[in-house]
């Protein structure tokens, strides 16, 4: 990220963490958030050509979360 920022000319780049909290379900409740985190970002590219035995045991993985 620095080194992107740098070449775009910004200078003085400081990085510090920021808490975030997501409500990926929009306040729909758990089945909601983990159908989302199975439709987008890294674990719907993972599960993306999965048997659905290795779906199934990785949606109630994410569930437990």
């Amino acid at each position: 990220m620095k080194r992107i920022l740098s070449e775009a000319g910004f200078t003085g780049i400081a990085m510090e963490a920021c808490p975030l909290s997501l409500d990926m379900a929009i306040g729909r409740g758990l089945d909601t958030a983990v159908q989302s985190a199975l439709e987008i970002g890294p674990a719907a590219r993972a599960l993306a050509e999965q048997p659905p035995e290795v779906v199934a045991a990785a949606t109630r993985e994410i569930a437990k979360r």
